[in-house]
Parts: structure tokens; C-alpha cells; sequence
């Protein structure tokens, strides 16, 4: 049984959290727990985000056979630790004795209880760092004294993040090596029959959330310089989803994972581009995906020495990186097909958990 103490609800744009439990439901049972609110605060002002509306939603993926989902309670944040206690043990009442691993994903003072809990018996824990929880913006959340909280996790417990940057800082903090695994192909992306780039429109997109972290003036540059830049995705701030629209940016609805590949097939190149005090330590879930079926610039991201060569690093300068869009855009190249044995979420899992099969 794998158990995902994820920041996350199911129902939110598909992300690397959603990438593993799915694909550790092929072979065992999966409790995959959405994100529990962490701070008093939110238990109020989440409900009023969305009676005001402001947000448009993702469009939530099927869950897999085998998957059961445990929803938010106001009691992982009023009563932390007997919430953890009840969980932990109908956790291991479920697993029958069977092995147990456990991905965390926030320090918070619940996950870290039923982490600590589920190990006692036997459980294998793995804090995955995707998210620099004392950079995080507070529309995140972070939990309180984050930084304490990850330099009192066990010795024992494996560290691993997505992010090289992310990786450093907590290895020097912690004194443990940080292994970093990077994202995979999710298998719609795989199995897409997709279009020779020649064939395809010359076409830029994004796909995701758009929010302020997104570099949203380079793609408004090159909708400006007459470049055709579509995107796909839930537009999180209304301020930004009409910047995109003033600048004659197209801007489609979300759709889910299982249907995103056919949506936007018709793209030439992917724009992985980020903007803010924390675009280095973003990597972005997609960015396989991207790579899958696309020629794919990036900017503001780190990306491992073992995929440099399938990306394009745009210049700093807009209008040069509005230059280098408009020539590949227009000469489509082809891309070599990723091996998928070593860039499957099973191979990630595998390298996260520690477990050799």
C-alpha cells in the first residue's frame, strides 16, 4: 500500500502527486489524502474564494481502481494530532500487515503525525519536496514553523524533491544527501498518436493553471508581435487571464488529463515559461509531458543536464526570446521520442520510495 499525504485535492489540476498514486494503483492499493487545510485562516477564507467565484476550476481526472481518496477535515488543523492518530490507524487496518509506504508532501504537524504513526509500525516514509514550503506564497499556506518541522523529521525518513535547487538547500540544512527525481510521461501523453511537427499549426501554448508566477508578459510579447499563442488551463487571477486576452492571447477552458493531448495536438512548441522569487525552485510536472509531443522552450526553470538537449533556453530579453519563438515555431524540427522505461511515473516512484520493484 503506498499512502500520499498529498498538498493537493484530487479534483485540482493534475500534478505529479496524481502522477504517482496512479501509477502505484497498478500493482497495490493507494490512499491518496487531499491537502487538509493547515492554518486557522483557511478554514475560512477557502470557502469564500469560492462563493465569490474568482477562480476558474480544473476539470477533474477519473480516479483509478484502487485509489481511495480521504477528503479534507477542519479537524487536521483544530485537532492535529487525534485526527492523525484515527487516520493512521484505519490506514493500517486497510493495508491488512501488507508493507507501507508513505509519501509526504507538507510538514504540517497532522502529515507529520501520521507519518510518524504509520512508521512505528513498520512503514517506509519519503518526504517528496516539490514545494519550497519558506518561499511558498502565503495563498499556499505553508505551515507554521516549516523550517523546524523539516529539520525534525527522522533520520531514517528518505528526502527527495523534484528540483535541484530545492534539493541543495535542503541537503545543506538538513545534513542528508536529497536525491532529485524528476517528473515523468503521464500515459495519455504516451499513448497520443501524435502529428509529424510539420503537419501541426505553427502554434505556442501553455497548458496549466495561469497565475502570477507565469511569465505572462512573454507570452502577451509574442501574441503582440503576431506570433499565434493559445492556452489551456484554469485562469486562477482574473487580472492576469485578461492580460493574456488584451494582448490576443487565445484562452481555452481546462480540460482533463485523459483528453489535454488531444486538445492541444495541435501545437508545434510547448512555452514552459515562469516569472517570480521562486522560479527557481519550480519544476514544473508537465514538463515530460511537454517533451513527449512537443518542441519545448523554457524560461525561469532549471532543467536536469539529462534533458537539456530537448529543451530551448529562451534569453532573459523578451524580444530576443520572441525571436527565437518565431524561428521555431516556423522550422519544425522533430524531436527524438522519450524511452519511456526510464521516464515512467513507475520508474519515478520506484526511485522516490527507495523500493526496487
Amino acid at each position: 500500500m503506498t499512502v500520499f499525504l498529498s498538498s493537493v485535492r484530487w479534483g485540482y489540476l493534475w500534478q505529479r502527486h496524481h502522477s504517482l498514486a496512479a501509477a502505484a494503483a497498478t500493482s497495490a492499493d493507494v490512499v491518496f489524502v487531499e491537502s487538509q487545510p493547515r492554518r486557522l485562516r483557511q478554514l475560512v477564507l477557502t470557502p469564500l474564494s469560492r462563493l465569490r467565484g474568482q477562480r476558474q476550476h480544473a476539470v477533474p481526472s477519473s480516479v483509478p481502481r484502487g485509489v481511495r481518496l480521504v477528503a479534507p477535515s477542519p479537524l487536521a488543523v483544530l485537532f492535529p494530532r487525534a485526527w492523525a492518530r484515527v487516520l493512521a490507524e484505519r490506514i493500517l487496518a486497510r493495508s491488512g500487515g501488507r508493507p507501507v509506504d508513505v509519501v509526504v508532501y507538507v510538514p504540517s504537524t497532522a502529515y507529520l503525525e501520521v507519518a510518524r504513526r504509520l512508521a512505528e509500525r513498520g512503514a517506509r516514509v519519503v518526504y517528496d519536496a516539490v514545494v519550497s514550503w519558506a518561499e511558498a506564497p502565503r495563498s499556499f499556506h505553508p505551515p507554521k514553523a516549516v523550517l523546524s518541522a523539516e529539520g525534525a523529521m527522522p533520520a531514517h525518513w528518505r528526502v527527495v524533491s523534484d528540483n535541484p535547487v530545492v534539493a541543495d538547500g535542503l541537503s545543506r540544512r538538513l545534513g542528508r544527501p536529497v536525491a532529485v527525481v524528476p517528473p515523468a510521461v503521464d500515459d495519455p501523453f504516451l499513448a497520443h498518436d501524435w502529428t509529424p511537427l510539420a503537419q501541426r499549426e505553427e502554434v505556442i501554448g501553455w497548458f496549466g493553471a495561469l497565475h502570477r508566477e507565469v511569465d505572462v508578459d512573454l507570452l502577451c510579447a509574442a501574441a503582440r508581435a503576431g506570433l499565434r499563442v493559445e492556452t489551456v488551463g484554469p485562469v486562477e487571477d482574473p487580472a492576469v487571464g485578461r492580460q493574456l486576452a488584451d494582448a490576443g492571447v487565445t484562452l481555452l477552458p481546462a480540460v482533463s488529463i485523459e483528453d489535454l493531448p488531444r486538445r492541444i495536438s495541435h501545437w508545434r512548441v510547448a512555452l514552459l515559461a515562469y516569472r517570480g522569487p521562486r522560479v527557481g525552485s519550480i519544476t514544473p510536472a508537465k514538463l515530460l509531458n511537454a517533451l513527449a509531443g512537443f518542441r519545448v522552450a523554457v524560461r525561469g526553470i532549471p532543467v536536469s543536464e539529462q534533458l537539456a538537449d530537448r529543451v530551448v533556453r529562451l534569453p532573459e530579453d523578451d524580444a530576443l526570446a520572441v525571436a527565437t519563438l518565431r524561428v521555431l515555431v516556423s522550422s519544425p524540427d522533430e524531436v527524438d521520442p522519450l524511452p519511456y522505461d526510464e521516464h515512467s511515473w513507475s520508474t519515478r516512484l520506484r526511485a522516490i520510495t527507495g523500493r526496487c520493484a
